[in-house]
């Protein structure tokens, strides 16, 4: 007997045979490319000092090499479609850039110089990961944690050291833990909250209960080290994924179940959301700076004028090249305000033209669009959940991308290629037995 639809629907599905293995939350230790992968996140989430990042970048790399050799190679290919179309971006970047930049020292320098060290990490993150599938997502998942949470403590810290608290921390002294600004101490948040949903759905009962009792002492640091931050942005992205997991990745498979479990959310959101808000809009960095915007009077365009004024310059500035667009990084000399255009879709869009713009998107557009297909076609619950939160961690970078360009960032570029290589990895799997099984069919018909 089934003790809910829900398991009775993942009887009935055939799964593949890695889906069926039960393998323990820590099984990923004894992969070294997985140790690899999760030191390197941690580096990634914490270590902001010179040549520190790259030490661990080079010890992925080799980590990778050594994985791929082991395996013959034959398992990372082919690639898939969004990584041909970022390695085109990066030469078509490399190619054009010279011929279009005003500024050739800093089209290599924080330019063309940092894609070609990002593009390696993303191959051996990717390598990595399709390599070892979900036990190299799990090693992720704890990088993720793990350097949240060290940052989270480290902001709390400075944050006393001020003699400060989160309702009179001034808008000079917002938090950064060790990151290099705000922002990125609030999006590595975010990225520690979806780690911990990663890894919330474990088959061994005792290892879920453990999983389900971190994510509630976790929780409250990292929603501490949003607050700390004082970004606007991040706390809207924060609410919107914490959101998306409740209504969407945990929301049971049956219909008649999930509507119910909807509404009860939905009515929990209705009576909870008016104090949360007060308690945000009044004795936080963030909320009060949301609350002078709307005292000054000015529209939802006029507050945000500084970044609607670098979104009509990128355009301007799109037009007039939108072939090969300005080069990469020479956006700045274009803008007013001297800076770069605080948008992953305006950058390269004005970076490196309408072509530029179409490649580098699809390593954001590809890999959702992948699991969302897959989120439709796979019933097996535990994988289920896994693609959905995919989906929102898809989602949360396309959202956080309004406000920030990615192709420098390491951090957002490695979560992007571990999407990419697991979504890839799933699919080929999904196929793979969609036709076993239509073998074994027409097997035991003859």
């Amino acid at each position: 007997m089934y003790n809910n639809m829900d398991e009775a629907i993942e009887e009935d599905t055939f799964t593949p045979q890695y889906l069926q293995k039960n393998e323990p939350l820590f099984s990923w230790m004894k992969s070294p490319a997985c140790l690899v992968l999760f030191m390197f996140v941690v580096s990634l989430m914490s270590l902001y000092g010179a040549g520190q990042q790259q030490m661990f970048g080079i010890i992925l790399v080799f980590g990778s090499f050594i994985a791929v050799m082991i395996r013959s190679g034959h398992i990372i290919f082919p690639l898939p479609l969004e990584m041909k179309m970022y390695i085109a971006w990066v030469i078509w970047a490399s190619i054009t850039g010279p011929f279009v930049a005003m500024h050739k020292i800093t089209l290599w320098h924080g330019g063309i110089r940092q894609l070609l060290q990002v593009t390696v990490m993303i191959i051996a993150v990717y390598c990595i990961i399709r390599i070892h599938k979900t036990l190299a997502l799990k090693a992720m998942a704890f990088g993720l944690i793990c350097g949240a949470t060290l940052q989270a403590l480290v902001a709390r810290s400075s944050v006393s050291g001020l003699g400060a608290n989160l309702s009179n921390l001034g808008s000079t002294e917002r938090a950064m833990g060790l990151a290099d600004n705000s922002n990125t101490l609030g999006m590595m948040m975010i990225w520690g909250l979806l780690g911990m949903f990663l890894l919330w759905r474990q088959r061994q009962s005792a290892t879920h209960k453990l999983i389900k009792f971190t994510t509630c002492g976790l929780l409250p640091i990292f929603i501490y080290g949003v607050l700390a931050s004082g970004s606007r942005k991040v706390i809207v992205s924060f609410i919107f994924v914490l959101l998306l997991w409740l209504l969407y990745a945990i929301a049971p498979r049956v219909r008649a179940r999930a509507i119910i479990w909807r509404l009860g959310m939905a009515v929990i959101l209705v009576f909870t959301s008016g104090p949360v808000i007060f308690y945000l809009l009044n004795n936080t960095l963030a909320g009060k700076r949301m609350m002078a915007k709307s005292a000054s009077g000015a529209s939802v365009v006029e507050a945000e004028e500084t970044r609607m004024i670098m979104y009509q310059e990128g355009l301007g500035v799109f037009f007039r090249n939108p072939l090969l667009g300005v080069g990469v990084n020479q956006f700045q000399y274009y803008s007013e305000s001297g800076l770069y255009s605080h948008s992953n879709y305006i950058e390269p869009l004005a970076c490196t033209g309408l072509l530029g713009f179409i490649l580098f998107q699809g390593i954001f557009i590809i890999p959702l669009v992948r699991a969302w297909r897959l989120n439709k076609q796979i019933q097996q619950l535990s994988m289920l959940y896994l693609v959905k939160v995919v989906v929102i961690a898809n989602l949360s970078i396309l959202l956080l991308g309004l406000g920030s360009p990615f192709y420098s960032s390491t951090m957002v570029m490695t979560l992007i290629a571990a999407l990419s290589a697991i979504t890839y990895a799933w699919q080929q799997e999904y196929l793979q037995s969609e036709q076993l099984y239509l073998d074994e069919s027409e097997y035991s018909q003859i």
